[in-house]
């Protein structure tokens, strides 16, 4: 399955943290834990701290669906599809969290307007 990761970091191997930009409404099962959080959606803005912008980077991993340490973001799953029920939107868009080292397949890097590939680092 191809999934996006979003940093402002220059990265070949993403490797799992605990962030201290996490958020209330986190899957019980990624609580203080080492994570890479990953989504479906290559075009996802990034927000932290009540800031929108976009990070700098956005990286393709490919894992396998029925990998064992790949989850979905069960709460995100379930707010999603509420809050898309009640502004009747078909956002599908889907949060997982990986609790290993993967390694970057591609690279795409903001250029002020869009994401353009660029070489691995």
């Amino acid at each position: 399955m191809r999934l996006y990761h979003s940093s402002y970091l220059k990265l070949s191997v993403i490797n799992p943290m605990k962030g201290n930009d996490r958020h209330n409404g986190e899957d019980d099962r990624a609580v203080n834990q080492l994570v890479v959080y990953l989504t479906t959606a290559e075009d996802e803005i990034f927000r932290g701290k009540g800031v929108e912008s976009v990070a700098t980077y956005k990286y393709v991993v490919e894992i396998p669906e029925d990998d064992p340490d790949l989850f979905l973001d069960e709460k995100d799953f379930v707010f999603r599809q509420e809050y898309n029920e009640a502004l009747g939107e078909t956002d599908t868009t889907k949060w997982y969290f990986f609790k290993r080292s993967t390694k970057v397949q591609e690279t795409l890097e903001w250029d002020g307007r869009k994401y353009v590939k660029r070489n691995n680092f």
